[in-house]
């Protein structure tokens, strides 16, 4: 599970690693209200490793 992102956290990840993910897994998904954030973590497994990579800070403790 992934703590909520600051708006610039988010954007940082949508426009990196997780971009290709984000469109592929979570199209349809209105960006906003940590909405795309609850995409990716809810398909966690079917993330790109480099995703997966980025996200590793992010995830709650």
């Amino acid at each position: 599970v992934l703590r909520p992102l600051r708006p610039r956290e988010e954007l940082f990840i949508v426009r990196s690693a997780c971009g290709a993910d984000i469109r592929t897994l979570c199209a349809g998904v209105a960006p906003g209200g940590g909405r795309i954030v609850q995409c990716i973590s809810s398909n966690a497994a079917s993330l790109s490793p480099a995703c997966k990579d980025v996200l590793t800070p992010f995830a709650a403790r």
